[in-house]
């Protein structure tokens, strides 16, 4: 009997101990049943005493140690409603939470998916759940995936502003759209909390006009995550890519590295017919371009984060793209000249950036950016006549660049704050191309030049907190120099949000901005492309000034209405002419007068049960562009624009979806050029496995090869027809798997938008 006792007494003695190594388990979820990441779950006794806290994962899942029970457990999150219940065992299981809607220093938007925010003239999108059952795989897919956004010519585009800066934490890139391309395309989608859509970004960012702020949240747990990929296209030829990348963090702390290859193939054919008119005699020439270009790429960023407290950190963070290896080969041939152009090189970007951010919200920084490239190249043609040129031509460019910036941010009360700041740019530009083994009659001429720039701005904006929404406003002046040319530039600014009621919101925005031509636009050089196109330089080319604004109109944050105008004085861009003197097509980057745009964009998003999720987008616009000195012509034209698209996901099952969409663009100028009409269609499956951790995604762009519009000039005498559409077909097969869950990071960009030829 004593034995007994002994142990009963035993058992009651530690049955507080063997309670304390009881873990509580459960998930966090929707009333779709998808995880909400980032809820905070706090656990209360039965009197209400507050006892410990912790987050849901991206999976929804959280855990904490059971000490007692009965227990209470309190979820909260901002787009959610606040849930407390009570427990009696360690499982949990699902707890459901319904969605809010807040009113407070923003406007957050219920019920549909995307889940969307409206603060300070920004449309924020909640990133992961906007590519949820998409075929997008990486954050350059899901950025095309928000409303208003599109991919125009290896460009971004937001409906209303033309182009779009992305910038990364509020600070802008700094790269060419092909590097920003590749690097967002090594970036998981995980990494991105939100996207800020900014119709007219506020000078702090950095940047001016249209803005899409990628929001990279960090995270202050001691954790580590990681992605390892591969991938394979036909893009009438196989190549491969494959990419990993890693992430560590601390609460003090935190580091990651990315890294990326691809072998590329990218065929081109251009079908030419120019009827060349000389002393009111007229050639017919007829050519045919078959391009092939192949080479390697290497794209690397590394970066180390350093928080002492909830508001100030330090950032260091390099970043690289490597071409080793690049080549490309080109065969003209037809009635006037039959051409072979070879042509190899290499180009390398290197930047390294360091920030400070205070407590106080004082904000500097500066970075360093180094570009390298290099090419040599042969080319001869025989022409119809019997006579026949050759060369060698070697080129090259560096560039070096520093930049920096101070900003700061005051909150002089709970409705308005004041931000001003300075900013200064120094680079160096040393171009050359040097002709050889000169045979025929060819008009060359080596170049090897230097370029100084050095631009100031100061900047200084105020915004306020309304009853029913904001306002915002800034003006910003920069003094810019290069080589001795002088400008003074004002550029102002504002925002304006008003939220009627819950479901209607309106914006108006105003924006100016100015944009460089890129180094190599401004060389006296020729390029010779074959025996008949040339690409000429243009050292008085003048930078384009740019003002727009736009009036966007919100209903149930699925349908927006937009009204937009915008006029760029001193437009250039790079359009063909037929020379009065010789048998040559030349392309050079013009100013014109002005290229104006006004019109309407309409976003009709729809859902069919759970199963289909689509959407519309219809844009009608009136194109006008002038130019009274164009060579030894003049125009001024007009012309109406339709465009229109529909983006379709289908959910077959949670972990399998497809898509398919299609677009239509009317025929539309561009200077002498009209582009007739195109239209194009796309199809991807996307099958997650393994706890969504591994996703396969396989993908077909362009299905029809109806993309490209054909392209025709005919214009007081300036006569020709081209095609470009063939070989845009690609297919595509991606892998990734992802492990450990990932770690929120900061990140910041490199700027090269004006490097390379």
């Amino acid at each position: 009997m004593k034995k007994y006792l002994l142990s009963l007494l035993l058992l009651v003695a530690f049955l507080p101990t063997m309670a304390q190594t009881e873990i509580i388990t459960g998930r966090v979820i929707d009333t779709n049943g998808d995880p909400i990441i980032g809820v905070v779950v706090a656990m209360f006794d039965a009197d209400s005493t507050y006892l410990t806290a912790t987050a849901s994962t991206v999976d929804g899942l959280f855990e904490m140690p059971l000490t007692q029970v009965p227990f209470q457990l309190q979820f909260d999150h901002i787009s959610f409603e606040r849930t407390k219940r009570e427990f009696v065992t360690s499982l949990v299981g699902d707890v459901v939470l319904e969605s809010n809607v807040l009113e407070v220093a923003e406007v957050v938007v219920k019920a549909y998916r995307p889940v969307v925010k409206v603060e300070e003239g920004k449309l924020c999108y909640d990133f992961e759940q906007l590519a949820a059952g998409t075929t997008a795989t990486n954050a350059y897919e899901a950025i095309s995936k928000l409303p208003g956004v599109d991919e125009k010519d290896g460009a971004l585009q937001l409906a209303g502003v033309g182009a779009v800066t992305v910038i990364i934490n509020g600070k802008p890139t700094s790269m060419t759209t092909s590097q920003l391309e590749t690097m967002l395309s090594s970036m998981p989608i995980e990494r991105i909390k939100s996207a800020e859509v900014m119709y007219s970004a506020p000078p702090k960012y950095g940047v001016r006009g249209g803005a899409i702020n990628l929001v990279v949240d960090q995270s202050r747990d001691n954790s580590y995550s990681g992605e390892v990929r591969g991938g394979y296209a036909n893009h009438r030829k196989n190549t491969w890519g494959s990419g990993a990348s890693f992430a560590i963090s601390t609460p003090k702390w935190s580091a990651d590295a990315i890294y990326s290859y691809s072998n590329y193939y990218s065929p081109r054919q251009m079908e030419l017919t120019s009827t060349h008119t000389i002393d009111k005699q007229k050639t017919t020439i007829e050519q045919r371009d078959d391009i092939q270009s192949r080479g390697e790429k290497h794209t690397a960023r590394a970066a180390f984060d350093y928080t002492p407290t909830e508001n100030s950190a330090l950032s260091v963070v390099y970043s690289g793209s490597i071409t080793p290896t690049s080549h490309s080969i080109a065969n003209s041939s037809g009635s006037f000249v039959e051409s072979i152009s070879d042509k190899s090189g290499d180009d390398a970007l290197h930047n390294i950036a360091i920030r400070y951010r205070a407590e106080s919200g004082f904000d500097v920084g500066v970075d360093y950016s180094s570009y390298m490239n290099r090419s040599d190249g042969t080319l001869s043609n025989v022409y119809s006549d019997g006579r026949s040129t050759s060369f060698d031509v070697s080129s090259g460019q560096n560039v070096s660049r520093l930049n920096l910036h101070a900003d700061m941010e005051h909150s002089m009360s709970d409705k308005l704050s004041l931000s001003y700041g300075v900013k200064g740019v120094w680079a160096e530009d040393k171009d050359f191309q040097y002709y050889s083994a000169v045979q025929g009659d060819v008009d060359t001429f080596n170049t090897d030049s230097r370029l100084t720039e050095l631009s100031t701005e100061l900047y200084v904006g105020a915004s306020r907190t309304l009853s029913k929404g904001s306002v915002s406003a800034s003006l910003t002046g920069e003094y810019y120099n290069l080589q001795g040319d002088e400008r003074w530039m004002l550029y102002p600014q504002a925002n304006f949000m008003w939220m009627f009621d819950k479901e209607n919101i309106l914006q108006a925005n105003l924006s100016s901005d100015k944009t460089y031509p890129s180094y190599w636009m401004l060389q006296d050089a020729i390029n010779y492309v074959d025996g008949y196109t040339e690409i000429h330089g243009n050292p008085l080319l003048k930078p384009k000034r740019d003002y727009s604004s736009q009036l966007v109109y919100i209903h149930k944050q699925r349908y927006i209405v937009a009204l937009f105008f915008s006029q760029t004085e001193d437009y250039f861009t790079q359009n063909a002419y037929q020379s009065p003197d010789r048998l040559a097509l030349i392309y050079k980057n013009i100013n014109f007068d002005y290229s104006r745009q006004y019109g309407t964009n309409v976003i009709v998003p729809f859902n069919i049960g759970k199963w289909l999720s689509s959407k519309v987008t219809l844009t009608g616009l009136r194109m006008e562009q002038r130019c009274d000195e164009f060579y030894d012509l003049s125009f001024d034209r007009l012309k109406w624009v339709g465009v229109a698209s529909l983006d379709n996901t289908i959910r077959l099952k949670d972990n399998l979806s497809f898509e398919l969409s299609a677009s239509y663009q009317s025929p539309a100028i561009q200077g002498l050029f009209d582009t007739k009409q195109s239209w194009g269609v796309d199809a991807g499956v996307k099958l997650s496995l393994l706890g969504k951790k591994l996703d396969v995604t396989a993908k077909c762009s362009d299905i029809f090869e109806s993309r490209m519009p054909e392209v025709t000039q005919n214009y007081n005498g300036q006569t020709l027809e081209m095609f470009t559409g063939a070989y845009s077909r690609v297919l595509s097969i991606n892998i990734s798997y992802r492990f450990g869950g990932y770690t929120k990071k900061e990140r910041k960009e490199t700027d090269s938008s004006r490097f390379g030829h």
